[in-house]
């Protein structure tokens, strides 16, 4: 009787032992994945709104120096027409941003008008350690037209 050594194939001897890692392996780095994940969804979603913001208040200086408020216009007509130009395209007016109008003088005796747009926005998911409410602030001016 002669003695036959079986041969495994190159590289299948480890195989059994690595069976379920890689499955080990996505389960562990998976949650971290999507928090990372939806952390820059969420704050990405902040940014957006900021930047909303800001294009709210250059909107609204340029109608403000082409119709420039004067102590002739019903107040709350005016800011009406104000938040509909500041707010064009966008659903700041329903989230709650406000729109405020400075009218003043410059050095060189020309006028110029400020708008400042306000607006508190939150994260969806309450964050530890990081910052979950954000007061947005932007004010942009423009030399009165008229």
């Amino acid at each position: 009787m002669r003695w036959q050594m079986h041969r495994l194939p190159r590289g299948r001897a480890a195989a059994p032992v690595e069976r379920g890692q890689a499955l080990v392996e996505f389960a562990l780095t998976a949650p971290i994945l999507l928090l990372l994940v939806l952390g820059a969804v969420d704050y990405g979603r902040v940014y957006y709104r900021a930047v909303q913001v800001s294009q709210a208040a250059r909107n609204g200086a340029a109608y403000a120096s082409m119709n420039p408020p004067n102590s002739n216009q019903q107040n709350g007509n005016y800011q009406q027409q104000m938040n509909d130009a500041a707010f064009a395209g966008s659903d700041l007016a329903a989230s709650g941003a406000t729109v405020t109008v400075v009218q003043a003088a410059d050095q060189s005796g020309g006028e110029d008008v400020r708008v400042d747009v306000q607006q508190q926005y939150s994260t969806f998911v309450r964050w530890p350690l990081l910052p979950t409410t954000f007061q947005l602030h932007t004010s942009a001016e423009s030399k009165v037209l008229q």
